[in-house]
């Protein structure tokens, strides 16, 4: 829509009658296209606060608990 504005559309939020809002700047959003991978993990990094970065992006903390 500009530059660093986008409109994304095709989400699950706000179909089948769910409700759909408007987020924030800077809400965190996840596109799911066939670009996404799966990342295996090996059974002691599972529900261990892990550091991950994708690319040149911001280096997050995230922990899988299945």
């Amino acid at each position: 829509m500009g530059s660093d504005q986008w409109r994304l559309s095709g989400l699950l939020r706000g179909m089948l009658q769910t409700e759909a809002r408007a987020k924030q700047a800077e809400a965190k959003v996840v596109i799911i296209n066939d670009r996404l991978r799966t990342i295996s993990l090996p059974p002691h990094q599972v529900g261990v606060p892990l550091l991950w970065q994708i690319g040149y992006r911001e280096t997050i903390s995230y922990t899988y608990i299945p």
